[in-house]
């Protein structure tokens, strides 16, 4: 029966806040041990990363720079492989554990062998499902626990992709193999998903979620390179994803700031997407 001592936590950051110590220490009491994988951040940000060196149970590996979400991610599998997890759980430095998350998650995989990666629902989302899990087409990439073996059997995750679509091709990767993945709904975690904005539409306030613009072209690349390798086995998905694509397309003309931008990077990641050109975003 897998246990406690079999997880990993893979933290990633990259320019963190104060908030990373506790959300390290909530971790850290749930798992075996963790390690922070330093993604190139600032000085003054780096102080935080520092002090939990000094925390027993946890790692630091530095990035000198951005290397990406994708190659922080298997430098801690990595390590979940040497160091013989069983287990790895990868997490964003602002997303907080529920006090018996891991636990849940954990009981979810005892209980079923046909599960390989489980997540929490986070923010409140399918806090009323009955069901202990929920089997879904793919799951995010903070607070998801997968076999460190299985997540290795696949090719890890993209490199290629930097950052954004990462968890996408990681969970359709396991699903191409048969695996299946879940969110359990007694687990739970709180998650930032992105910056908020104020808009308006025809004088009506709104609010929006931005980010900042090189993101757009992630987005849109990495998008063409999920269609162009899954489409014929996943083409329900990736309809899903197309018009939730649209929809923030509208909203980057129409409602974002840096619209000229945005639309600039967004044509490029289209069409490096087509050209097949990949990695970190190079002007």
């Amino acid at each position: 029966m897998l246990s406690k001592n079999d997880v990993y936590g893979v933290v990633v950051t990259y320019h963190p806040n104060e908030s990373l110590r506790r959300n390290v220490l909530v971790l850290l009491s749930q798992v075996a041990g963790v390690v922070i994988v330093d993604n190139g951040s600032h000085r003054d940000a780096k102080v935080y990363v520092a002090e939990m060196g000094n925390v027993d149970g946890v790692e630091i590996v530095e990035n000198s720079v951005n290397m990406g979400i994708a190659y922080a991610l298997n430098q801690g599998l990595a390590r979940a492989s040497a160091s013989g997890y069983k287990l790895c759980l990868t997490m964003d430095q602002d997303s907080t554990l529920n006090g018996d998350c891991v636990s849940k998650m954990i009981d979810a995989l005892n209980n079923n062998a046909k599960l390989v990666s489980v997540g929490p629902t986070y923010n409140g989302g399918n806090m009323r499902d009955v069901q202990p899990y929920t089997e879904k087409s793919y799951l995010i990439t903070s607070g998801n626990l997968t076999y460190t073996d299985i997540a290795i059997s696949v090719g890890g995750y993209n490199n290629a992709l930097f950052i954004d679509a990462v968890d996408f091709d990681f969970a359709l990767s396991l699903r191409s193999q048969g695996h299946k993945l879940a969110m359990v709904n007694g687990a739970k975690m709180e998650h930032r998903l992105g910056s908020l904005a104020e808009a308006s539409i025809l004088t009506l306030p709104i609010r929006i979620r931005t980010h900042v613009p090189v993101r757009h072209y992630y987005m849109f690349r990495n998008h063409c390179y999920l269609t162009r390798k899954y489409i014929w086995r996943f083409p329900g998905f990736l309809a899903k994803k197309q018009v939730a694509l649209c929809k923030h397309l509208f909203e980057c003309l129409l409602l974002h700031p840096n619209k000229l931008e945005n639309f600039a990077l967004i044509i490029k990641g289209i069409r490096h997407g087509f050209q097949s050109k990949y990695g970190k975003y190079a002007e």
